[in-house]
């Protein structure tokens, strides 16, 4: 294959959305391109700011809070991709009164204005708040 099919395909993949380098890595080793080749591209996108990890970030963490998620499951996603701690905390310093008011949305969103009326359902929502990645003591907090 041709050093140029590698970079188109690359250019296909981040036309369509931002991808960070390990996921880019990950998606020319399944189309088959060579160790050497990939890391070469790679470099070049990075170099000429086509390929940028903190941008990533800031895509990811941006869209993820507007579908709903809160910090631990953006977190997780962020580690998953391998993004470096340093990116990580230079774009997800929000504090606690941020992902309150988050959560409260959140919850709000699906559940409505209602409190839950019993038991049962207070844990079904504080389930529903955890799985979309809340903290559970913030979670205990906000149904105090």
């Amino acid at each position: 294959m041709q050093p140029k099919d590698i970079q188109k395909s690359a250019c296909d993949l981040l036309a369509r959305r931002e991808h960070s380098k390990f996921e880019l890595r990950q998606k020319l080793k399944v189309r088959q391109f060579d160790e050497e080749s990939i890391e070469t591209t790679l470099s070049f996108l990075a170099s000429n700011g086509w390929q940028s990890d903190e941008r990533f970030v800031e895509a990811l963490v941006r869209e993820r809070i507007a579908r709903g998620y809160g910090p631990l499951k953006i977190l997780n996603e962020l580690h998953a991709h391998q993004i470096d701690e340093c990116l990580i905390d230079a774009h997800f310093s929000f504090d606690q009164a941020f992902w309150f008011e988050q959560l409260q949305q959140v919850r709000a969103k699906r559940f409505g204005g209602e409190w839950p009326s019993d038991f049962e359902e207070k844990m079904r929502q504080m389930r529903f708040l955890e799985n979309r990645g809340f903290d559970r003591e913030l979670i205990r907090r906000f149904f105090k």
